[in-house]
């Protein structure tokens, strides 16, 4: 199964560097810092993917990381507190669980925003625009109704999410009226994380685990078992053949009858040029036979059943695999 780190539809209208420069240059003599164009961000997302799409990968990614670099437009759209924080990966990898905090608007990222410039508040409010955000925000959505139907049909119910994050879908554990799992164990391997989700999951019985996904491959790391195992941006990291190897680990800790579900973003999303160029955020891409061919050769060493759907948006694709009673 070749990897989707490559994957790029080819551009129907390719753009030659010279154009794409001379396009980039037009729209910086337009932006004026004390009064940015309401669509600079529309502007610059919508012909990066266009050039992406057009030529080999290595060459989009010299692109992306020396000569977009060094235009003038890319110093303007770092004053995005959102973009700069990825760009600079203060923990050290990209995507961390701060960085979704701007995307789900919690956390510590209405400060971050206040602080900033008003160029750069208006820059955020620009890409918030862009659908990747309510595709993300409706991930997790998704996950809370979940974990919220998992508590509802089973007071005894047992919940595992892997590279857990903030556990923002977990904030429908703090709602009364909704059964409290009997079991729900957080794990990631970054200590920041897990201690805000201990402090804000004190009264919810959440667990906090640090451990590395790779943990999950060993059949001596002895975790119990699951009646819903789900991780909700991982996959969108994990090269193939690490990637199978996970769900068949994480297929292992399901009772009979229980459920695992992993998401991943769908190649060609409008935001994927300005994530790469813009904010060094580089994700793998998968389609659905791929995700389907993942679940494919679980079921061939498993007794499961499994199925793939995507987002309303064509955001996300989601594989859901669930072991037979």
């Amino acid at each position: 199964m070749q990897s989707l780190t490559h994957h790029r539809k080819p551009s129907q209208f390719p753009l030659k560097p010279s154009a794409l420069l001379t396009a980039l240059d037009h729209i910086a003599a337009l932006h004026d810092d004390s009064n940015p164009s309401p669509a600079l961000v529309d502007d610059v997302a919508g012909l990066l993917p266009q050039y992406r799409g057009s030529l080999p990968w290595e060459e989009w990614r010299e692109f992306a990381t020396a000569t977009f670099r060094s235009h003038e437009l890319f110093q303007t759209l770092q004053a995005d507190p959102y973009a700069s924080y990825s760009f600079r990966k203060p923990r050290g990898y990209p995507g961390d669980a701060v960085l979704m905090d701007f995307i789900y608007g919690s956390g510590a990222s209405g400060a971050a925003l206040e602080s900033s410039s008003e160029l750069g508040r208006e820059i955020f409010r620009q890409i918030s625009r862009n659908p990747a955000f309510p595709a993300i925000q409706g991930r997790r959505d998704l996950l809370a109704r979940r974990i919220e139907a998992a508590c509802r049909e089973n007071r005894n119910c047992r919940i595992l999410s892997v590279a857990c994050g903030h556990l923002r879908e977990g904030g429908v554990l703090r709602k009364s009226e909704i059964p409290r799992p009997a079991r729900f164990l957080a794990l990631d391997q970054d200590e920041a994380s897990l201690a805000l989700v201990a402090s804000e999951h004190k009264h919810s019985g959440v667990a906090c685990l640090r451990e590395s996904a790779i943990r999950l491959l060993s059949h001596h790391f002895d975790i119990g078992v699951f009646d819903l195992i789900y991780s909700a941006g991982l996959y969108d990291y994990l090269p193939d053949e690490f990637s199978t190897r996970l769900l068949q680990g994480l297929v292992r800790r399901l009772v009979p009858g229980g459920s695992l579900l992993v998401a991943n973003m769908l190649p060609d999303i409008p935001a994927c040029g300005y994530m790469e160029a813009v904010m060094d955020w580089w994700l793998i891409y998968r389609t659905p036979e791929q995700m389907a061919e993942m679940g494919k050769q679980v079921a061939a060493e498993s007794v499961v059943q499994w199925r793939v759907f995507t987002d309303d948006l064509k955001h996300i694709v989601y594989l859901e695999i669930r072991r037979n009673s």
